[in-house]
């Protein structure tokens, strides 16, 4: 039996404001897809076309694109029937979570990330289905404690190889409010307590701290900017997800890192 995504959102409607989803386009996975060198199965795309990466309903399923690729350089090289959705961990296991590459009703399947000889796929009770609904009765019945999605954070990083990031703010600036800050007090890429060059850019209502230093693999300078998004600003679409697609069509080589949806400890 196919999973009924339809029925899944349905039940998602009465606790949205605690829940965040950012589902994905299918072009967009199909190019992931491409990109890493392994067919996504139907019902992967399925889920993260209307679920998203960035997502937390299953929580335990804390899996980013990065963490994808490095799964599947885990999986891929002893069991290629199976696909990687994530991973499972307390501080008793840690399992990896699989998918059968021809399921049709998502049956979920685990491995034990400690064993080292004859890793084999064992078949859990779970489906994605049920593991979803399971949780959504859980935040219902208030047994799974969730802040509401106004208390929340998405927090990603760029990491950008360039001469001179003043090319970057341009570029962020087409379709963006970005632009340098007026340090009156210190000039740019002045080194902080810990040493570490800084300046600061705004983007939009966010104040962006960039860092500089140079790539020790080819003594060429680097720059890295996080963002902490809150999600209560999403709509139909992350500034992660602009940023990229900018990034792409301006032909702007990144590295993009997700680190997830964390509580928001800081004030606006």
């Amino acid at each position: 039996m196919m999973i009924d995504f339809d029925k899944i959102l349905n039940k998602l409607e009465s606790i949205k404001d605690k829940v965040f989803i950012l589902p994905l386009e299918r072009e967009y996975l199909l190019k992931l897809s491409e990109n890493v060198g392994v067919e996504f199965p139907e019902i992967y795309l399925e889920f993260r076309e209307k679920i998203g990466f960035t997502q937390d309903i299953l929580p335990d399923l804390l899996q980013t694109e990065d963490s994808l690729v490095d799964d599947l350089d885990y999986t891929e090289s002893w069991c290629k029937d199976f696909f990687p959705i994530g991973t499972f961990s307390t501080e008793e296991i840690d399992y990896t979570w699989l998918l059968e590459k021809k399921s049709e009703n998502g049956q979920i399947y685990q491995v034990d990330n400690e064993e080292e000889d004859n890793v084999k796929p064992e078949k859990t009770e779970r489906t994605i289905q049920t593991l979803i609904e399971e949780e959504i009765e859980n935040i219902k019945e208030g047994k799974s404690n969730r802040l509401k999605n106004t208390e929340k954070v998405r927090l990603f990083e760029f990491r950008i190889q360039t001469e001179d990031f003043d090319e970057t703010i341009e570029v962020l600036s087409k379709i963006f409010n970005a632009e340098w800050i007026d340090n009156r007090w210190r000039d740019k890429y002045t080194p902080n307590v810990l040493g570490i060059e800084v300046a600061f850019f705004k983007l939009n209502e966010y104040q962006i701290i960039v860092q500089r230093e140079k790539d020790i693999m080819n003594d060429k300078l680097a720059y890295f900017f996080e963002i902490e998004e809150t999600l209560a600003k999403v709509k139909n679409k992350s500034l992660a997800e602009e940023i990229k697609e900018l990034f792409e069509t301006e032909n702007v080589k990144y590295k993009f890192t997700d680190y997830g949806i964390m509580v928001d400890d800081f004030e606006e």
